[in-house]
């Protein structure tokens, strides 16, 4: 089965990239890195949610079974994570589209959707935390050089 994806993608949120790009490039890819992964355990939290609310739990793998990956990027402004099922567990494609004999019983998409907003805000709302974090200690540790 092909495997489709959804992108989050920010802008608009320039104070913050530009302070990314001030700080060190190590520091400032951790902290990106971190900022996603916070964010796509929200999503991955809603897709269990909504796995248990449809009435989806029968042996419990399905429930068991939503995973993020961190996925490998050229650029250090970019980090991403897949989030999705197990390999394991074909037959939530059939849970999520449906067959011929059986109604489709979505529940990736909806928790998608269900959580895009509150993914974007903990993504935003970690990287201004973490850069601010960054920034006093750089320059706090520019301060002790000096002295």
């Amino acid at each position: 089965m092909a495997k489709d994806k959804t992108t989050f993608k920010l802008e608009g949120l320039r104070e913050l990239q530009q302070s990314l790009r001030e700080l060190p490039k190590e520091v400032g890819k951790n902290i990106l890195w971190n900022a996603a992964m916070r964010g796509s355990e929200v999503v991955r939290k809603e897709i269990e949610n909504q796995i248990q609310a449809k009435g989806l739990v029968k042996s419990g793998k399905l429930l068991k079974s939503p995973i993020k990956r961190r996925e490998k990027t050229d650029d250090p402004m970019i980090a991403s994570y897949r989030i999705g099922q197990d390999e394991d567990i074909f037959w939530d494609y059939f849970q999520e589209l449906g067959t011929v004999k059986m109604k489709a019983t979505p529940f990736m998409l909806p928790a998608l959707e269900a959580s895009r907003s509150d993914a974007m805000h903990e993504i935003v709302e970690t990287l201004s935390r973490r850069i601010k974090t960054a920034a006093k200690r750089i320059a706090k540790l520019r301060k002790r050089a000096f002295f």
